[in-house]
Formats: structure tokens, sequence, C-alpha cells
């Protein structure tokens, strides 16, 4: 608590004088306070900046979330020329907006009244305030019993619900997880390919345009059976073949073949899951795999 204390001294000045100082005192003070106040607000304010909870919900006013080391920001966006809004990831301090991951891509909010904020059994919503509250879209998140149940950006681009208690420990697992629902976009560390246990498949969905990242015809998946290669589909239908795991990375990338010095892949085969993921080799983390409402896939640059 900060306190303003005037202490009053013995002078000859005339009365008007004395006034006149007494409140040009008072209002220094108030400017102290009034700074001591925003500096309070702010540091709070960066306290949290990276969280959601039961409590800081997130508006649609601008407001935003940033991964603890900056990288990446959480907020709503209208892409393109479009007017909707979306809740999505991007790369914070790029100049031109680079998408990477989009809630409610195929259930636009029409107005600035949503708001996203995390329920108290620890499902992460979308709701439309001026329409009765009504739920644009949920992680549908199914658990046992949440205490304090949160929503962090992780600086991976990663957002995960999670209890409060257990820190970024991934060992004691996240109640859900973007990574999980990728849209057109796979990051560093992200899995493509299938969890065998509960049947989740980790695969990448095109936008339908520019001005809309609602699900367009195009997906890149693992296909596991057999030798495990990348597949680009047009819907159903097996459309380009990419390569198969040659024990380094997928053969006949020719549209990322200029970048492969830079980039890592691993793959990894077990009795629970069967997943690809890459890293990237001493260059900016603003490097990821996309596959484009075209079709075609390739390492994108947000530089």
């Amino acid at each position: 608590m900060c306190k303003l204390l005037h202490i009053p001294t013995k002078t000859t000045t005339p009365q008007g004088d004395i006034n006149k100082d007494s409140e040009e005192e008072n209002m220094e003070g108030f400017s102290m306070l009034l700074l001591y106040l925003s500096l309070v607000n702010n540091a709070a304010v960066s306290i949290a900046r990276d969280t959601i909870d039961r409590v800081q919900f997130l508006s649609d006013n601008g407001e935003t979330i940033v991964s603890a080391d900056e990288t990446f920001a959480l907020g709503f966006f209208s892409p393109g020329t479009s007017k909707n809004r979306y809740v999505g990831i991007w790369y914070n301090k790029v100049p031109k907006q680079s998408i990477v991951w989009v809630a409610n891509r195929n259930k636009p909010l029409t107005n600035l009244s949503g708001v996203l904020k995390v329920m108290d059994n620890g499902i992460l919503v979308l709701l439309d305030r001026n329409n009765n509250n009504v739920t644009i879209w949920s992680s549908n998140t199914t658990s046992s019993a949440t205490q304090d149940p949160i929503a962090k950006l992780l600086n991976s681009g990663n957002l995960v619900v999670r209890e409060r208690s257990n820190g970024d420990d991934e060992s004691k697992g996240f109640l859900w997880q973007s990574y999980d629902y990728p849209s057109d976009t796979m990051l560093p560390g992200q899995k493509l390919g299938r969890n065998l246990v509960t049947g989740l498949n980790r695969y990448l969905r095109s936008w339908n345009n520019s001005n809309d990242p609602s699900y367009g015809r195009y997906s890149l998946q693992l296909d596991i059976d057999g030798c495990p290669q990348l597949m680009i589909r047009d819907g159903a239908t097996k459309s380009i073949r990419i390569g198969s795991w040659n024990g380094v990375q997928f053969s006949g990338q020719a549209a990322v073949a200029k970048k492969t010095s830079i980039v890592k892949y691993n793959y990894v085969s077990n009795e629970e899951e069967e997943y690809a993921t890459y890293e990237l080799i001493n260059c900016e983390p603003t490097i990821c795999l996309q596959i484009s409402p075209s079709s075609t896939h390739t390492l994108h640059s947000s530089i």
C-alpha cells in the first residue's frame, strides 16, 4: 500500500501562495498514485497473460494471452476480408498475422460478443453472449473431477487444459490439448498420426480458402497401413503419396527438400501410438508445416 504524506511547515508566505503550493503537491501526489496503480495493474496482467481460468476469461475486445516466451498469441481474429470472428493461435512477433490453429473453424461468430472461458468441469468453451451464451465451440473434455482447471498457452504453441497444481509437468497429463486437434498447420514437436488405444487420428485439414478456415478439400495424413507413409487425401480419395518412412525422413518430399537441412524428422511406433514429428535445427521457431487449400504441402516460414 502506498501512502501519500503531507508534512506541514511554518512559513510566512501569503495565504494565496500556500493554497497554490498545496494544490500542486496534491496534484503531484495524485499523479504518483495513478502511476503506482498502473504499474500494479500491468504487473498483475503480465503474471496471468498466458493463462485463462474460471475467473479470468478472454473477450473479443482486443485481448490476447501470450506464451511465456512471447512466441505465440491466442485471441480473436478475422481472416483475410472476412468479418466473421474466430479464436485462433498465431505467431506473436510476426508483422503479418500467420494463424497456426483455429478453434471454431466450422462455426464462426458473426459479432464481437464471443467469450473464451474454462468451466468448472475443465471444459474450455467459446460462448456467444449476444445469443443467450450459446456454446459455439468446446473442447469436449471428458475427465474425472477437476479442482482448479486452467487453460494455458505453452511456448510450443500448444493450448492445454490442465490442473493448475500440475504445473507444466507433461507426465501428469493434460485434460485436453490443441496439439491433438490440428488445423492446417503442424508445429515442431506436434504429432501427426494415431493413438492406437483411443483411436484419435491427428492430421492436417486445409482451409477452404484464405478468407475461410472451415474444412477444405485436402488433408495431410499418416497412412499406417503397410509401410508408413505421408499422404494427401482429396476428401476420402488418396490423392498424392508423398513418400514412405526410410528411417531418416519421408522420401519423395520435393516440396520441402530445400529446407530439410534445418529439419529433423522422427517416427515413433509402439503398442500405444504411431506418429511422426519434426524438430527445427538452429533456426527461427516461425517455420511450420502447412497444407494449403490447393493441396500443396510445404515448410512455411512466417518471417
